[in-house]
């Protein structure tokens, strides 16, 4: 008998196999006990090495003994006619058989059920995303669309979700620079974080036929990352990776997940790979991720966090490129200028923004996020559409779903005066990312002045259903509905409702307050353009010029501060004073509507008002055609809110038809303004002593007296 036929004899082929069956089961048992117990990281890794230490031995094992009646005994004790191998061969058939289909039904199992979201153990409130009757979500999902799931936390301690959400944001943004993929934006992805959702559940919310999920074990220099791409429909896995790295590989663990994505779905991407841009210093990426993290909260005090933890990653590693970028964009989010959340002087703010923006695209003048940040600087400081597009249509070029940029660009169009423009991109934000708070705010405020309310509270209620009930973004989306719909006291408590508003809100809320007759409080909020108007309602006017004295020169128009100051001036019949103002700062009409074309219309009646008292009719000429221009404009947008028609209104006196004027004054009431103190604008004051004009103020304070019984508060 030859070697291998006596191999065959003592069943060391059949040992062999059901060694490997066996061993293949207790290695799937380790890593899911490795996960489940938050066991260490080398707990599967030492199971394996024992199970493939533990083969040759036992092969030695089954070469060396037979299995007899009476016990093991060595080989050669046996003899022929007694050994009962080839009965021994036969069970061990029949055991290599069993684990086989053991085998299948895990692999069944793992291939053909529906996925679920891992769940982390710090999971949150219920959250998801808008469901597929969102804006653009009509059709199945494109088969090249995808949603990248936060990364499960699964680290001893718990305390890495930050560098596992990271990691995920990372992915989604190498994906998203690709044309052909369609990937679902970060705010409504990330919703799902801490959730056991089906992923058939997900896809279809998120209208996206693929979902990427996986999870994060990093302890000191060494992490875990397993990554698996679903098909949503059906739960299939189209891969699965696991990857034990040290921490300096994870930029490549990015680049090959991507990869494999890539391939998977025929899709090129592009750009470079990402370890390119990794940092010199690892602790600096973990600050950076952690600031990151920080800034998405657009909560004042956390934003100051993450700029000093940007800070401390560049102390680490000075050549950082995307710390730069975050650095600047956080500099100007705690800025002063309308719209951020800090305190931080604009012109200052400006500077050293600047700085960081130039610093980072001399590292990497590719770099999305700088390129974006450059468009936010100009954006807030005024500068000409074509000034701030260009670097926001760079960043978009680079990466096209970097929301932000988008968000930036759309406000740049509106202020132009496209708002049929930046409505399509917000619904176009919206389909990708519809818990993007910025996009489902300005849609409601675009949708409510243009009387679509049904849009507005479909858009609304879908975010709220799948957020579990209200957020602080949908409060205040349902507060500007209130607001435009006339429900002053619904809409002082849903707008007053976060402890913590950003300025833009506040804006809002304040001119709420004051409609209301609640000055002091308003006056407390108010920005600094907004309380030189409160102090004139205060009959408290020489506060009020004190303070525009004090104001450095305008380095833009921008609009709510040229509707306040000249306002203040018409009010205190200091008209020659509102036309220095405009001649000093900007020289002319057309110069001071440069920066907010669109928005000129809120100055233009008290500037045309100050015209027509100083009998200069050339300036009021060119005044009512620039406010012709711009109402026209609305027009063609579909505006039909209460500002329009009280635009209209101040239109009509300045060109002296007192009937229009009073037209359009009741069609303001109809759209829902009305308040304490009438129509305090001074474009009105010719209109004071008109019957009909007392009559709608007369009606005006009958319903905001009643909106202030509702709050609880004493008639004036």
């Amino acid at each position: 008998m030859n070697f291998f036929d006596e191999l065959k004899r003592r069943n060391v082929f059949r040992v062999a196999g059901v060694y490997a069956v066996v061993g293949w089961l207790l290695a799937q048992a380790a890593a899911l006990l490795e996960s489940a117990l938050s066991m260490p990281g080398w707990f599967d890794t030492v199971v394996v090495c024992f199970l493939l230490i533990g083969f040759p031995l036992a092969l030695v094992f089954a070469w060396a003994f037979e299995l007899t009646p009476e016990g093991v005994k060595p080989t050669v004790a046996v003899a022929p006619g007694e050994s009962i191998a080839a009965r021994t061969g036969r069970k061990l058939d029949y055991a290599i058989l069993g684990g086989l289909a053991l085998v299948a039904v895990v692999v069944l199992i793992d291939r053909l059920m529906p996925g679920r979201a891992a769940v982390a153990p710090e999971a949150a409130s219920a959250v998801a995303a808008v469901d597929a009757a969102s804006p653009g979500n009509t059709a199945l999902p494109d088969e090249k669309s995808i949603a990248v799931l936060p990364f499960v936390d699964m680290s001893p301690d718990s305390d890495q979700g930050y560098f596992a959400d990271g990691l995920s944001e990372e992915l989604l943004n190498v994906l998203a620079k690709s044309r052909e993929l369609k990937v679902a934006g970060r705010t409504s992805s990330f919703a799902f974080k801490g959730q056991n959702r089906d992923l058939r559940e997900v896809g279809e919310i998120l209208n996206v036929a693929n979902v990427l999920e996986g999870s994060v074990r990093k302890a000191g220099d060494r992490i875990r990352v397993t990554a698996q791409l679903v098909k949503a429909r059906d739960g299939y896995h189209i891969f699965s990776e696991t990857y034990d790295r040290e921490l300096s590989d994870v930029f490549a663990v990015q680049d090959d997940i991507a990869g494999k994505i890539g391939a998977a779905l025929k899709t090129e991407l592009i750009g470079t790979p990402s370890e390119e841009a990794a940092p010199s210093d690892f602790q600096a990426y973990d600050l950076y991720l952690l600031a990151r993290q920080r800034i998405y909260s657009r909560d004042r005090d956390q934003l100051k966090e993450a700029s000093d933890l940007l800070d401390r990653a560049l102390a680490l590693d000075p050549e950082y490129a995307p710390a730069y970028a975050q650095k600047s964009i956080v500099t100007m989010l705690l800025s002063d200028s309308a719209g951020t959340y800090g305190d931080i002087p604009y012109a200052e703010a400006v500077g050293i923004s600047q700085k960081y923006i130039d610093k980072a695209l001399a590292i990497d003048p590719d770099l999305a996020e700088a390129h974006a940040a450059l468009g936010l600087q100009r954006l807030n400081g005024g500068a000409r559409l074509e000034q701030i597009r260009a670097p926001l249509e760079r960043a978009l070029s680079i990466n096209p779903n970097l929301t932000d940029a988008q968000h930036w660009l759309a406000i740049a169009l509106l202020t132009d005066g496209q708002p049929k423009e930046t409505r399509k991109i917000y619904e176009e934000v919206a389909t990708r990312d519809p818990l993007f708070g910025p996009a489902l705010n300005n849609l409601t405020f675009d949708y409510a002045t243009t009387g679509d309310f049904d849009k507005a509270e479909a858009l609304i209620s879908r975010v709220e259903r799948t957020r579990g009930g209200e957020t602080a973004d949908t409060t205040f989306a349902r507060g500007q509905i209130a607001f435009n719909r006339g429900d002053l006291a619904e809409a002082v408590v849903k707008l007053g409702a976060n402890p913590k508003p950003s300025n833009v809100h506040k804006i809002l809320y304040v001119e709420t307050l004051v409609l209301i007759g609640d000055l002091q409080t308003a006056y407390d909020l108010a920005a600094e353009e907004q309380k030189i108007v409160i102090l004139c309602l205060m009959d408290r006017c020489e506060e009020a010029l004190t303070a525009i004295e004090a104001w450095p020169s305008p380095s833009y128009g921008e609009s709510s501060m040229l509707q306040s100051v000249f306002s203040v001036f018409a009010l205190m019949g200091q008209y020659e004073a509102a036309a220095q103002y405009l001649t000093r700062n900007f020289g002319d009409l057309t110069k001071a509507a440069e920066a907010e074309p669109f928005n000129a219309s809120l100055w233009l009646g008290p500037l045309g008002r100050a015209y027509k008292k100083l009998g200069r009719r050339r300036d009021l000429d060119e005044t009512i055609a620039m406010f012709r221009d711009v109402l026209a404009r609305e027009d063609d947008a579909g505006a039909d809110g209460m500002y329009t028609w009280l635009a209209k209104a101040e239109l009509a006196v300045l060109e002296g038809n007192d009937d229009l004027a009073i037209d359009c004054l009741k069609r303001t009431i109809t759209k829902g303004w009305y308040g304490i103190y009438g129509f305090y604008q001074p474009t009105f004051d010719d209109l004071r002593d008109d019957p009909r004009f007392k009559a709608l103020e007369a009606e005006m304070r009958v319903k905001a007296n009643a909106a202030r019984v509702k709050l609880g508060m004493k008639p004036l």
